[in-house]
């Protein structure tokens, strides 16, 4: 009860009607697989290459493996969902919303690639999200983590700068929510790969640059961007000069 299909470089293999039944379906090559509903398969997609676009609804009972050198992404909505070492998450269609139905599970070594293309948008439509219905299992470890890339976007969905962003704020975005709750969360389990960011986090003007983090916020995976510090102008400076000269005087008195 198992059938294997392969979509070479460049190539893009489209069943818009989707699958059905209960057994494997494996998806090979580095190709891009495109799926429509498939409400009637029950079974397990192995994805073992390339990138399988989600654009259906897929029932409840099944599950979505990504393996190593596969991505999953795609607007619709997978059963459960394992990201294995070597595998990638990447919702929606540069960005997007991917809906799990049950469960979804980030193992070592595994990989989610986070796009915005405007600070100033929304989940889903401007920045990705990861929408999970039941339980967010994190199997990662210190020893083997979990990788998030921050990818910047133009307008245009290419890579660039992303637009609304201003280096000397804070922002704060929640890219997974899971409503059966979070299970195994540790910061140490995290690595940020921000190589994709195109926005200057140090620019000119700045003391210090801004940086990434991330944290668990109840039932939600967020990103955190905490802003860059200014640089003091000569004006500051001499006002704390004369501050500490002021004190100095009080304090010998």
């Amino acid at each position: 009860n198992a059938i294997s299909v392969g979509a070479s470089t460049g190539q893009t293999l489209h069943l818009s009607g989707g699958i059905s039944g209960s057994g494997q379906f494996n998806k090979t090559g580095s190709g891009v697989l495109r799926i429509g509903d498939s409400s009637d398969f029950t079974g397990t997609l192995q994805a073992a290459g390339g990138r399988v676009v989600v654009d259906g609804v897929m029932n409840s009972a099944s599950k979505v493996v990504v393996g190593s050198g596969a991505v999953v992404g795609g607007s619709g909505t997978v059963g459960a969902l394992e990201i294995a070492s070597g595998g990638k998450v990447g919702p929606g269609n540069s960005p997007g919303q991917l809906n799990v139905a049950g469960k979804a599970t980030w193992g070592g070594g595994a990989r989610y690639e986070w796009e915005i293309n405007n600070f100033l948008g929304s989940a889903g439509t401007n920045w990705d999200f990861l929408n999970i219905g039941g339980l967010l299992e994190i199997t990662a470890t210190s020893n083997s983590k979990f990788l998030i890339e921050v990818v910047s976007l133009l307008a245009g969905n290419s890579r660039g700068s992303a637009q609304g962003f201003d280096a000397f704020s804070n922002y704060s975005f929640d890219i997974a929510t899971a409503a059966g709750g979070i299970q195994g969360f540790d910061a140490a389990a995290f690595e940020l790969d921000v190589s994709g960011f195109a926005n200057p986090t140090w620019p000119t003007g700045a003391a210090s640059g801004g940086a990434w983090s991330v944290l668990q916020s109840g039932n939600s995976i967020r990103l955190n961007y905490a802003a860059a510090i200014p640089e003091p102008n000569s004006a500051s400076l001499v006002l704390l000069g004369l501050g500490i000269a002021y004190w100095r005087r009080r304090r010998n008195r």
